[in-house]
């Protein structure tokens, strides 16, 4: 699949995520994963975030989650969707370089 073809599908790639994860992801997160107040989550391959801001609601004020994705349309579009949520932010990069991210290298 060429850039430009992914790249200029980001809304449509969040319409499917959100569909497959309300149908899917939800059910096996709070069954398995369990996330609780307070936890830090890292969401590698968040996409346009939607189950990263889903984790954001379930570990509170307290907790924390990072998402990251390589595609800069998607983050994009995930950083603008979730603009207010405190604690969820975004990283443009992938799982090779995930030392990388830290505080300074993120942006809500």
């Amino acid at each position: 699949m060429s850039n430009f073809c992914f790249r200029s599908s980001a809304k449509g790639y969040q319409q499917a995520s959100l569909t497959n994860q309300k149908r899917v992801g939800v059910e096996f997160i709070e069954s398995e994963v369990c996330p609780q107040s307070g936890d830090a989550i890292l969401d590698l391959g968040c996409g346009t975030g939607e189950l990263a801001a889903y984790l954001a609601r379930l570990v509170g004020p307290q907790g924390n989650v990072v998402g990251v994705d390589p595609d800069k349309e998607r983050l994009k579009l995930a950083r603008l969707s979730h603009r207010g949520v405190k604690n969820l932010s975004f990283f443009d990069g992938n799982a090779s370089r995930i030392s990388e991210i830290s505080p300074q290298n993120t942006s809500t």
